[in-house]
Order: structure tokens, then C-alpha cells, then sequence
């Protein structure tokens, strides 16, 4: 393309938003946790690996999430791993999250 057919570039600022993650640790009682979070159909984990993966409603397709990636549930409900360099690039812990981390470090994962 040229510089007179290519169609002009836009910039755009993504939206704050909040959403919800689950770390993926490898354990098999994470794995419970974030079945019965995602739904029993949505979660798939071999045995032989500790990459597990996760159904995307919206892309119709799984998504491996290795171990130390967390699963984010998205703004339309969709389901996806997120490294934890973009976990940290992108977000910020809320204050409720934030609490309720702090709450399980005081008592032993617990909360």
C-alpha cells in the first residue's frame, strides 16, 4: 500500500477496567479452584504437564496457560491466560484484592 491508499492509523486509550484472576500454581487443588470457577468444561489440564489450558468463548478456542500465568476472566466474560509480565505491565491490584492477599499471607492462605 501506499501512503495515499493506507488508511489513516487511530490511536486509542484502553478503558479501566477491573477484572478477576486466578494464579495457576500447577496443583491439583488450583486446578479444582479454578474449575469451579471457569466451569468444568472450560479447564483442561494433562496429567504429563503443568501447562493447563483454558476455553475462550470469544476466539472459540483453548488457550495454554502455563504454571505461574494467571487466568483472567475479561470484560465479556471470556476466559485467557495473562503472563505475570503483563499482569504487572497492565494492571494494578485493586484494595480489595490487595486486603484480601495481605489476609492470606497473615493467615496462611486461609481467607
Amino acid at each position: 500500500m501506499t501512503a495515499t491508499t493506507m488508511p489513516p492509523v487511530e490511536r486509542f486509550r484502553r478503558r479501566p477496567t477491573t477484572v478477576d484472576t486466578m494464579l495457576w500454581d500447577g496443583t491439583p487443588a488450583r486446578a479444582q479452584q479454578i474449575r469451579a470457577w471457569v466451569g468444568d468444561h472450560r479447564f483442561w489440564l494433562d496429567d504429563a504437564t503443568p501447562t493447563a489450558s483454558v476455553w475462550n468463548d470469544q476466539e472459540h478456542e483453548w488457550f495454554p496457560v502455563p504454571v505461574g500465568h494467571r487466568v483472567v476472566r475479561g470484560v465479556l466474560g471470556e476466559f485467557y491466560a495473562v503472563s505475570p509480565d503483563a499482569i504487572q505491565a497492565t494492571y494494578r491490584r485493586t484494595l480489595v484484592g490487595a486486603l484480601v492477599a495481605l489476609l492470606r499471607r497473615i493467615f496462611g492462605g486461609k481467607p
